[in-house]
């Protein structure tokens, strides 16, 4: 298990992805309008994978991301 390695990094710093919710994204009213927002980061900003142990190769990692829209 690589505890701690999933993370978010952007210009404020590198935040812990776990059980408390990060923002990533605020935005403005649509007025009850359908809107699209294309979200994108930077290489070494976003969602990221910060290895701080050994991994094992050949061993398959995974991780559940839960998603929150709210108003």
């Amino acid at each position: 298990m690589l505890e701690g390695s999933l993370v978010y990094k952007d210009i404020n710093g590198i935040v812990p992805l776990s059980l408390n919710p990060v923002l990533v994204y605020s935005g403005e009213a649509n007025d009850g309008n359908t809107k699209t927002t294309e979200i994108t980061f930077n290489d070494d900003e976003g969602i990221l994978l910060l290895i701080n142990g050994k991994i094992i190769n050949g061993k398959e990692y995974s991780s559940n991301i839960i998603w929150n829209i709210e108003e």
